[in-house]
């Protein structure tokens, strides 16, 4: 049996513009989602000992305008390393540069590589924006290693191993 063509045509239009009702949402939402992330990186390299790693940092475009001072960075190294930690490779740190302390720490091992932990602290006027913090060894020994958190508040990564 033949169906009259504009049972067809009414039954397709209906699929049609239900179809579209489910998938309007999903389209405005991505145009926001496309502007609203853009993201900023900054990352300096370092050694400890003859081992190197990159400290990555990410956040929101608004960090290069919201920041007010420079990345505190902390690394906790092994006593035995504290001389032998220096920042190689520098960029603008969200537009102020690093203030790189290094501190010795009892509690960590330096058999099998070095295990070190890294503090850092992005200063903004915005406590909301978010901050990405990646340790990431050169040779990869212990691999990458990350936190999250937001500008004005420390950000621990530990058992880091290089």
């Amino acid at each position: 049996m033949n169906w009259p063509t504009s049972c067809r045509t009414r039954r397709d239009a209906a699929q049609l513009l239900a179809l579209s009702a489910l998938a309007l949402p999903a389209a405005l939402r991505s145009g926001t989602a496309r502007a609203s992330i853009r993201w900023c990186r900054a990352d300096p390299g370092l050694r400890v000992g003859d081992q190197e790693f990159h400290v990555n940092l990410a956040s929101d475009q608004a960090m290069l305008d919201d920041a007010t001072g420079k990345v505190a960075l902390v690394v906790h190294v092994p006593p035995t390393y504290a001389a032998e930690t220096e920042l190689l490779d520098l960029d603008d740190g969200f537009g102020f540069s690093y203030d790189l302390k290094v501190q010795e720490s009892d509690h960590l091992d330096d058999q099998n590589g070095i295990d070190i932990v890294v503090e850092v602290y992005a200063p903004a006027t915005d406590d909301t924006l978010p901050v990405k913090v990646e340790v990431d060894p050169i040779d990869r020994q212990g691999g990458t290693k990350q936190r999250k958190g937001n500008a004005n508040e420390w950000i621990v990564v530990d058992n880091i191993k290089i």
